[in-house]
């Protein structure tokens, strides 16, 4: 494991942290994701982003496949193997196929399955790469989705660089073993 990142004890979290932890594994989620742990350092910090997360993966107005494929077109884009590793075995669970995953992992466009799924692939792919959205794209996205559904799509790609970039940083490995960058595989 990297001396950048290790898993408390939970002995020697405090009061603030311990609540946190708590209310994590009690919610949706069921278990405190790795990345979450490192912003423990900073409590109040740690409770607002882990329910930033919480609302857009469980209270969104988007196809949970749509997340998965937005949570995943973001963790290629910053390399970060936990987040993929995490989210892979998500997007299968919903039916998602592996070739559809294994294309967004080579930087390769996925056969679609909507013209819905490929508008949520080419925003993503769009805000992540040229950091903007041009008029056309952005008026058949606003068509599919309309602003609830912009503003979700945006928040998501923003919430999951932050845990990315948690895992990059601080060198979060996938559970057993040791750090690697997605693109290292």
């Amino acid at each position: 494991m990297s001396s950048r990142f290790k898993i408390p004890d939970i002995d020697t979290l405090n009061i603030d942290q311990k609540k946190i932890i708590k209310k994590i594994i009690s919610g949706p989620r069921g278990k405190v994701p790795s990345p979450i742990y490192k912003w423990l350092i900073r409590p109040e910090l740690a409770d607002r982003a882990q329910l930033l997360g919480e609302s857009l993966r469980y209270d969104n107005s988007l196809k949970p496949e749509f997340i998965e494929i937005i949570i995943l077109l973001v963790a290629r884009h910053w390399d970060a193997k936990y987040e993929w590793e995490f989210h892979k075995i998500i997007a299968l669970d919903l039916g998602i196929s592996e070739n559809f995953i294994d294309s967004i992992k080579r930087y390769q466009e996925p056969d679609f399955s909507s013209d819905h799924e490929k508008c949520i692939y080419e925003f993503t792919n769009s805000l992540l790469e040229r950091k903007l959205i041009e008029d056309d794209l952005y008026e058949k996205s606003i068509n599919y989705f309309r602003d609830e559904g912009l503003v979700e799509i945006v928040t998501l790609v923003g919430y999951y660089s932050l845990i990315s970039m948690t895992i990059n940083v601080f060198e979060i490995p996938v559970s057993g073993e040791k750090y690697a960058r997605l693109n290292s595989d």
